[in-house]
């Protein structure tokens, strides 16, 4: 039989997935954005996260910005922040510099104008940088310091900068016959790299041709002293060409040593420089016509880049020969998805895992088409496309993930038994075991998935996200009436993970299985004791705190646990609101009034609460304070309750003595609409003020005023006034010599009893 909390906590288990970078990666796959959010957020608290770990987060975490404004400010508010750190090393500035650098590039691609902000801070951290004579560190303050001036379109102060560095740390003197260092081998082609990029934004000739002038001279130097075996030979022999064919179309000539040999097409170079300056319209431009696998790959990807995504998959189509660039093929695919062009994002994605089925990229290619797929409900088309992958790759870990993502479309597909059986060949590991105690729980094998939580829950090896996320699905597994697991799970949550926000909804949970289960009073105050130690300034807090405070049965253990909450430095109306009524001692109720009491204002919330004040102060005999708490009430436009704060203005005037002020309040009081009991209460009230100032006919006169004409058909809160109005009447008709009104009363009395 199902679980009655089953598929709930199982829907809130998955909601609050831990932070892991591959669950986040799975979410953001299958287009459970606001679960990745919350992953993302929880990894990006993890003080040492690789830097591996973290451009992987800040890529997923940029994808799902989008135009979020207040995502993207809190973001600038966080590198604000991070540049006004004063605590932080070097090393820990050049870290966050080319993070928020990379962040900062990634903003700039997608549009978003706050791109600059984050370019503003790792600047301000890159000032701060100190080198210490260390060439090493130079090196990366440079490159970064051009990386970030490049992104705003910025070549000359990189070329200063540069210069400067080759002065101070390879100056000529000192390297005359000897062999060039690899430092100054990488200054000297990222200074060319400069004059390059000043050359293609150039408008002047003049000045375009000394850039490009500049720039060969530089890679002239570095040509020197390369060995054509070296990496960097080949592609600095390509930009050596892409300068003399610039030239050579301004009208002048650039000689170029024999050994200098173009490895590439200067025409695919000149595409890739335009690419990585984001002139994508000046590449469909120049390509439109090309026939050149590399030229129409490159031509595809600027379409895609300026949101023609369809007509750049139908580039693709074209080519039916393998794609040599297939990274190429990935960022068609990242634009289409950033335009929401999903489907053809899944064409280009398929291509890509066709072309390269175990690339460095493509498992989270795989996990990006997987997660299309979900969303458009074409599990089985996953099925077959990731089953296949799996089959054909030779590689362990990639034939591995490619089964593990199967398994999850068919876990999708709701073919939980087909999905188990693809899992277990698989090898041990968190992800595949809590993947088979979800599809068991799906298939209300709850103590199988049980076993297979508990099995991951015993690991030594699991980091404290993956048990957060397996004692999440655990309780789910256990939330029932019979199982006593659940509240063993909940405790062990709530003492490991007490800080992360979702804890208060298990404990909530777990006050539910106290109802449940009626349990004793000492669950419910350490329950109280917990939400005061660990969440005493959460809002939300408060309701499950007092409705633990109501399974309390020690009354000197409630008011411990209510003085606990004076510590909060606020409370709300509302909230004041909620605790008045577990406040036992007039006492703790003015301290609270005291430490809480709002500023008046004519709403309910608060009115209700001047009331309440009023009334404690008048049963403390606080009788000027009470009175002067209601006269606030009635002085108002719309009177809050109006019967009840002049019956309370009335009784205050009565406490004080001041008799004429109290009658007139009464007067006052029965010329409002009243209910039976009501006017009784308030005659009675009336008629009793007469007789202590010793007016006994006015007593007697104002008394039967208040006797209904049926006193009998009154209901069980009129008769008692009624009666202590007829026994006035007698008392005082005595006094009066009034035969007559003591025998009627006498004879209504009679048929009362």
């Amino acid at each position: 039989m199902k679980l009655s909390l089953s598929c709930f906590f199982l829907i809130l288990v998955s909601g609050l997935a831990a932070a892991d970078l591959q669950t986040a990666e799975q979410l953001l796959a299958s287009g459970e954005f606001e679960q990745c959010k919350r992953v993302l957020d929880e990894l990006l608290k993890t003080e040492k996260l690789p830097e591996e770990q973290m451009a992987g987060v800040l890529a997923m975490k940029e994808y799902l910005l989008g135009a979020d404004p207040a995502g993207i400010a809190r973001t600038v508010k966080q590198a604000r922040q991070t540049a006004a750190h004063s605590g932080w090393l070097t090393a820990d500035r050049l870290k966050h510099a080319a993070i928020l650098i990379r962040r900062a590039e990634e903003w700039k691609m997608r549009g978003i104008p706050e791109y600059q902000e984050l370019s503003d801070a790792a600047a301000d951290l890159l000032k701060q940088a100190r080198d210490n004579g260390n060439t090493e560190t130079v090196l990366k303050i440079v490159f970064l310091q051009t990386r970030n001036h490049n992104l705003n379109g910025e070549y000359q102060e990189p070329q200063k900068i540069i210069q400067e560095t080759l002065r101070l740390y390879y100056p000529a003197k000192r390297l005359q016959g000897k062999k060039l260092p690899d430092g100054a081998i990488q200054l000297l082609l990222l200074a060319a790299e400069q004059f390059i990029g000043s050359g293609i934004q150039a408008r002047e000739e003049r000045v375009k041709v000394n850039a490009f002038s500049e720039a060969a001279n530089y890679l002239l130097r570095v040509a020197k002293v390369l060995p054509p075996n070296d990496p960097r030979f080949q592609e600095l022999c390509s930009r050596l060409h892409y300068c003399r064919e610039t030239l050579r179309l301004l009208g002048y000539r650039l000689e170029l040593p024999a050994g200098i040999r173009p490895g590439s097409a200067v025409k695919t170079a000149m595409a890739d420089d335009m690419l990585r300056a984001g002139r994508y319209q000046d590449v469909v431009l120049a390509l439109e016509n090309a026939a050149a696998p590399e030229l129409k790959i490159r031509y595809a990807a600027a379409l895609a880049a300026i949101g023609r995504t369809d007509k750049a998959t139908a580039v693709l189509a074209e080519e039916k020969n393998r794609i040599r660039e297939p990274h190429f093929l990935l960022k068609i695919a990242g634009n289409a998805l950033a335009g929401g062009q999903k489907e053809h994002a899944l064409h280009v994605l398929k291509r890509y895992l066709a072309e390269v089925p175990e690339g460095p990229d493509s498992i989270r290619a795989a996990r990006t088409c997987a997660g299309i797929l979900f969303e458009q409900k074409k599990y089985d088309e996953g099925i077959g496309i990731f089953t296949r992958l799996a089959e054909s790759a030779r590689d362990n870990r990639a034939k591995e993930q490619f089964r593990f993502i199967a398994a999850r479309c068919m876990y999708q597909a709701k073919e939980y038994r087909k999905c188990i059986a693809a899992l277990e060949p698989l090898p041990a590991g968190f992800d595949r075991s809590l993947l088979i105690a979800q599809a068991k729980i799906n298939l209300d094998d709850l103590n199988g998935a049980r076993r297979e939580l508990d099995g991951v829950l015993k690991r030594q090896t699991v980091s404290g996200d993956e048990r957060c996320r397996a004692l999440k699905l655990a309780i789910s597994c256990a939330a029932g009436p019979a199982p006593p697991d659940a509240e063993e799970y909940i405790n062990i949550f709530l003492r490991e993970y007490a800080e992360m926000s979702e804890s208060l909804d298990y404990a909530g949970l777990l006050l539910t299985l106290y109802e449940r289960r009626k349990a004793p009073s000492g669950k419910y105050r350490r329950l109280a004791s917990w939400c005061i130690a660990h969440r005493l300034h959460v809002p939300e807090a408060l309701p499950v705190f007092l409705k633990c405070i109501g399974g309390v049965a020690d009354e000197k253990q409630k008011e411990q646990l209510l003085r606990a909450l004076l510590k909060r430095p606020s409370l709300s109306p509302r909230e004041l609101s909620l605790v008045m009524p577990y406040l036992r001692s007039p006492k703790l109720k003015q301290e609270f009034f005291s430490r809480y009491k709002p500023e008046f204002d004519n709403t309910p919330e608060i009115c209700a609460l001047y009331h309440q004040l009023a009334r404690l102060e008048f049963e403390q005999k606080g009788y000027e304070a009470a009175l002067a708490y209601c006269t606030l009430l009635l002085k108002q436009e719309e009177v809050f309750h109006y019967n009840d704060c002049k019956f309370l203005q009335a009784a205050s005037l009565d406490g004080l003595k001041r008799d004429a002020e109290a009658r007139q309040a009464y007067q006052e009081l029965l010329l409002a609409e009243l209910t039976g009991p009501e006017k009784a209460r308030a005659v009675l009230a009336l008629a009793r003020s007469w007789e202590r100032s010793g007016e006994a006919k006015k007593a007697v006169a104002v008394a039967w005023s208040g006797i209904p004409v049926n006193p009998g058909n009154c209901g069980k809160e009129e008769i008692i006034p009624v009666k202590q109005l007829l026994h006035l009447i007698v008392d005082n008709s005595e006094k009066i010599s009034s035969q007559a009104d003591r025998e009627d009363a006498r004879e209504i009395l009679g048929t009362l009893r």
